[in-house]
């Protein structure tokens, strides 16, 4: 049987062709991402012409369920005439009040958690490479991609979580946590609602540094060796550093594992300063692309 496994990603889609439980080729296929208005059938047409004179031959399309991409792997399926299966993981969030209450009364952490989907599945994935039993283990689960993943996991419960939008470390346009003082002065100097929220979801962190318009030409800007650009990499990767520290608090810092996925987890000036500055946390796992499509291959071959 052969099967196209697509882990899609704002920007990109890892597309990976496997045989008989043998992987022929993964490839990252590129387009503009939602902020540029890829639609469906662009997203579709790109991971075809990747694939090639292959496409003619699989059976079976296997990706996620998640939100506005479940669309991809069905138009793919149906241009090549092969079945679509989603791969569903699941993960509880018990996020207990402790962690909610802040010092204000009248304003909570959140507790609804987006990305319960893809923590569950690159949780299995990383307790699989690991040996772990992911029911029985404490996990943090990292993912740094077009958007910031961060979750404590125990016994397979989220048990706490970094909302990127309100907290946290600075990222590719979020702001992350910032001085209290400094914001209140920026309302007080004219700032509409929608300039502030904009300075902390979409104008904020490497994109305010950079001269970048979008996550590619961000990241081609991180990949090279200017010293702004090492400086933006490496006080971004304190910051989540030291966010895994402070989640490493709610699982009674007793962590099994730190799993890290997503694009940026692999420039090298990153995860370099992730490496040194967690290593006292807990053992680490560093997905691949590789990883990251296998795992969704081999839910087909299993059953899902």
């Amino acid at each position: 049987m052969r099967v196209l496994a697509l882990n899609p990603r704002e920007s990109y889609t890892l597309a990976g062709l496997f045989e008989s439980g043998c992987m022929l080729c993964c490839k990252r296929v590129v387009y503009g991402g939602i902020e540029d208005g890829a639609c469906t059938t662009e997203r579709a047409d790109a991971v075809i012409d990747a694939i090639g004179e292959n496409a003619r031959h699989i059976d079976t399309v296997v990706s996620f369920g998640l939100h506005g991409y479940a669309d991809v792997a069905e138009e793919v399926a149906s241009r090549v005439g092969a079945r679509v299966q989603f791969v569903t993981s699941e993960v509880r969030v018990c996020v207990r009040d402790v962690a909610t209450l802040t010092g204000f009364p009248e304003i909570r952490r959140g507790t609804s958690f987006e990305g319960a989907e893809l923590c569950a599945y690159l949780l299995n994935l990383g307790c699989a490479k690991a040996g772990l039993d992911p029911k029985r283990a404490s996990v943090l689960v990292i993912d740094m991609d077009d958007s910031l993943l961060m979750a404590a996991v125990k016994n397979g419960e989220v048990v706490d979580f970094v909302n990127h939008l309100d907290e946290g470390p600075f990222y590719m346009r979020t702001a992350g946590g910032l001085a209290a003082r400094a914001v209140v002065d920026r309302c007080f100097q004219n700032a509409g609602e929608l300039d502030v929220m904009q300075l902390y979801t979409q104008k904020g962190g490497m994109l305010a540094y950079l001269d970048a318009t979008d996550s590619r030409s961000m990241l081609r800007n991180l990949m090279c060796d200017a010293q702004q650009e090492v400086l933006i990499a490496r006080a971004m990767a304190y910051q989540i550093g030291r966010e895994i520290g402070a989640l490493a608090v709610s699982l009674g810092g007793r962590v099994d594992l730190v799993a890290f996925s997503g694009e940026l987890s692999r420039i090298g000036t990153i995860r370099t300063c992730l490496s040194e500055r967690t290593r006292f946390v807990g053992n680490a796992v560093w997905l691949t692309e590789q990883d990251e499509v296998s795992g969704l291959a081999n839910g087909v071959a299993m059953g899902g």
